[in-house]
């Protein structure tokens, strides 16, 4: 028997994979796994409030565990973590997809503020989460409604000129309820650009999904990583859900939590290394898990995309410096001028 995974077309539904797959699903794994080594390495030297969550993230499926065709890890459950964030959209995805899917009459939402720069996301956010507290007690209250589906919160951060995006995503039932959340955002920020707020009629189920069952930050954005925009993601969202189902949506409590579900935590059978004893340990120079006697785990390349992903992260240090002396340049010639850009 292989491991099972939850597939867009039969959402809800478990299929067993054939032994290709089930070993794709681990390259799918080790991926996650390298970008996330990549991307805690760096973070390290921030001395960030966070910095236990770092080093758990970093440690995350260190070691896989196989007795007999099952295999087992230890899974960190943290905000920064690629391979739990993963894990997370498609257990979330598979829990909740089918019952937003029969609610019908489907819209995408997308609410967001003024881009906002380095050291300014934790108020923001802050503000942005209270503003929807707020906004759930009008709509109850004032309209005798509620709003069916399902909200994600995400940022972006594009470097020092954009700064940061901080949004939400909704996927809700009716045209009706879509408005009224653009209309009572746009009354909690009235400075927010109208043209930032987007209503859009779900066509592809399957893109529109995806679209709000997806990750608070990506490391990488268009080509582009900071360790200190990223960190000062993870410190505004901590204290914060990311993900909420909504309404009707919302299940029983051991359903509505950013924990992973156990199932994922249970042993999975694998079907490509026969029966045996073994523990495989993560070296990130190999890009693999590697037994006590040397013998790789899946012993194929990392794709391409992630090996550029990791160039980019590489690079940092570099982009970093760049970027700082290109801030101390601009602060410099508008403080000349009299204007301050920060």
């Amino acid at each position: 028997m292989a491991q099972k995974r939850a597939s867009l077309d039969t959402i809800g539904n478990k299929r067993l994979l054939g032994q290709n797959k089930t070993k794709k699903a681990y390259e799918k794994k080790r991926a996650a796994k390298a970008i996330t080594k990549a991307v805690m390495y760096r973070l390290f030297g921030l001395d960030s409030p966070i910095n236990e969550d770092y080093r758990q993230a970093y440690m995350c499926n260190e070691y896989l565990f196989q007795n007999g065709d099952k295999i087992t890890s230890n899974y960190c459950q943290k905000k920064c973590c690629t391979v739990c964030n993963r894990i997370r959209g498609a257990q979330h995805l598979a829990k909740y997809g089918g019952r937003i899917l029969e609610l019908g009459e489907l819209y995408l939402v997308t609410l967001t503020n003024k881009n906002v720069h380095q050291g300014e996301l934790y108020d923001e956010v802050n503000g942005m989460y209270a503003a929807l507290t707020r906004m759930k007690k009008n709509i109850y209250k004032t309209y005798k409604t509620r709003i069916n589906g399902y909200r994600t919160f995400e940022c972006t951060y594009r470097g020092f000129k954009t700064g940061f995006n901080p949004h939400f995503h909704f996927i809700v039932q009716g045209e009706k309820e879509a408005n009224l959340l653009v209309k009572l955002w746009l009354k909690q920020f009235p400075s927010a650009n109208v043209g930032g707020q987007n209503v859009k009629k779900v066509t592809n189920t399957k893109k529109s999904l995806l679209e709000v069952f997806k990750y608070l930050a990506k490391p990488i954005t268009k080509g582009y990583y900071s360790a200190t925009a990223y960190d000062e993601i993870m410190i505004a969202a901590k204290r914060h859900r990311v993900t909420e189902p909504l309404g009707c949506i919302r299940g029983k409590k051991d359903e509505d939590s950013d924990e992973l579900s156990l199932e994922e935590l249970k042993a999975q059978k694998i079907n490509f290394k026969g029966h045996r004893v073994e523990v495989w340990k993560y070296v990130h120079e190999l890009y693999d898990y590697v037994s006590p006697d040397g013998e790789l785990l899946l012993d194929t390349k990392l794709d391409a995309k992630t090996i550029n992903s990791l160039r980019i992260i590489e690079r940092y240090d570099v982009e970093e410096k760049k970027e700082k002396m290109s801030e101390q340049s601009m602060f410099y010639e508008h403080r000349g001028k009299g204007k301050i850009l920060f």
